[in-house]
C-alpha cells in the first residue's frame, strides 16, 4: 500500500486529499494509518481516519483519508 501511495503522489501527480484508503475493520485501517505516517512519503503531510460520521470527509491539502468498509448499521 505505501508503495502505491509513493507511486500516485510522486510519479502520478495524484494529491494525497484525492486518496482515501479502505480496509474491512478499524484495526486494519489503524495499521496502514501507521505505515503511511512511517513512510516519510515527502507529499502526504498527515493521514486522517475518520472516526465518526461527522468526521467522514476531510480535504486538508496534503492529508490521505482512511476509513473502513465495515457498515455502521445504516
Amino acid at each position: 500500500m505505501v508503495e502505491r501511495l509513493r507511486w500516485l503522489v510522486g510519479e502520478q501527480h495524484v494529491r494525497p486529499e484525492d486518496i482515501l484508503v479502505l480496509a474491512p475493520t478499524w484495526q486494519r485501517v489503524d495499521e496502514l494509518a501507521s505505515s503511511i505516517r512511517s513512510a516519510g512519503i515527502p507529499a502526504i503531510e498527515r493521514v486522517h481516519v475518520a472516526r465518526a460520521d461527522t468526521d467522514r470527509i476531510e480535504s486538508a491539502s496534503g492529508a490521505v483519508q482512511a476509513d473502513t468498509t465495515f457498515s455502521r448499521g445504516l
